[in-house]
């Protein structure tokens, strides 16, 4: 159950039936509730304000409450709707929800106690699935990283094995080239010892490097073996959501 107070945008062109609505949620659960009489005006306020849920009448004048749940759709807009409908208006409560709408009540039946509930379930479906969609989202980014990682993995080894083929033979030459020369009895060209002298060293160097590139993989698979091991939230949430979306919706209550 929602325990924060909650700023509910409710559009409805009839004071008499939204005054008391907004007054009781008002001072009986301490939302802050905004009143607007057309689509045009909330349209405006939402552009305007962030609320947490959004009470919306499906008759209003000039465009429909339908015609408001198109455009939150397609600006993205995605408060949590609870809509009003009529009494036999059931195919416009379906496509309400198809919409977007997270519930529906009939206007000729509301009763102000139940109202909470409606909004407090709405609300909490909302904060769910944002956060199973944030999960989502770190999931995939986990997904990439692990991709990434691994094409990295794949990259140095490769590296490193074809170096040091390369290294091998470099100091297998020279010691092979040290050991004939050293058999010849004339003195060694001062020049080509100290070249092989650098080759050496050079390729003590370029082995010192593969060594630390390899310490850099070790550390970069033992960190994301770590990162793997982190607790996912993801279905437990999916459990709690189902549970949520299970719960009859408003308006099969009369």
């Amino acid at each position: 159950m929602v325990t924060r107070n909650l700023n509910i945008l409710l559009i409805d062109d009839e004071p008499d039936f939204a005054q008391p609505i907004a007054d009781y949620l008002a001072h009986q659960y301490q939302h802050t509730v905004k009143h607007v009489q057309s689509v045009e005006l909330a349209q405006k306020e939402v552009g305007r304000k962030s609320y947490d849920v959004i009470f919306l009448d499906y008759r209003l004048p000039g465009a429909s409450g339908i015609e408001f749940l198109k455009w939150a759709k397609e600006n993205n807009c995605d408060t949590p709707v609870v809509v009003v409908t009529g009494k036999g208006a059931e195919e416009v409560a379906v496509e309400a929800m198809k919409l977007g709408a997270y519930d529906y009540l009939n206007k000729g039946s509301i009763q102000l106690d139940y109202l909470p509930v409606v909004i407090n379930n709405a609300y909490e479906r909302y904060v769910l699935r944002k956060a199973n969609r944030e999960l989502e989202q770190e999931k995939l980014n986990r997904d990439r990283q692990e991709l990434a990682i691994k094409v990295f993995q794949e990259t140095v080894k490769a590296f490193v094995h074809r170096i040091n083929n390369d290294l091998a033979n470099i100091l297998l030459r020279i010691k092979l080239f040290e050991k004939q020369r050293a058999k010849q009895k004339s003195a060694p060209d001062q020049n080509l010892k100290h070249l092989l002298g650098e080759l050496e060293f050079s390729a003590k160097a370029i082995e010192a490097t593969v060594s630390a590139l390899v310490g850099l993989n070790q550390t970069v698979t033992k960190l994301h073996d770590v990162e793997k091991k982190a607790v996912d939230l993801k279905a437990e949430l999916e459990r709690t959501l189902k549970e949520l979306q299970d719960r009859p919706a408003g308006g099969s209550t009369t």
